[in-house]
């Protein structure tokens, strides 16, 4: 899940409804993710697209203990250096994530499963 530009309220929404276990953003939506820190109980990793400023190292020593964050570059270099097998994905996972406007109310959320695409 990639974010740039959303609020932190539907931030919020958007990854308690899909119970996302890893989040890649930059450096601006890092802070406003360790300011949710505890409340966000399925996120488990951090990937960010840009080097860290000073500022940013000072507000993730509040993030969760039990977050991995890593820039991208990190992840980069990881991959490179640890050679796994593909995991292809089954017929049950969620091929996309789709939300309403909101127009009418909250935004509500549909994720498909390939099965259902296919």
């Amino acid at each position: 899940m990639i974010w740039t530009k959303k609020l932190i309220g539907l931030m919020y929404i958007f990854l308690w409804q899909t119970e996302v276990t890893t989040v890649i953003c930059d450096e601006k939506q890092m802070k406003k993710l360790v300011d949710l820190g505890e409340k966000l109980e399925s996120v488990k990793r951090i990937v960010y697209m840009e080097e860290l400023g000073e500022t940013v190292k000072q507000s993730v020593t509040g993030a969760p203990g039990s977050w991995t964050i890593a820039s991208f570059q990190e992840v980069e270099d990881l991959g490179r250096k640890i050679s796994l097998e593909p995991e292809l994905p089954s017929a049950n996972d969620v091929a996309v994530i789709m939300y309403t406007s909101g127009s009418t109310g909250m935004p509500k959320v549909r994720m498909p499963s390939l099965l259902v695409l296919t």
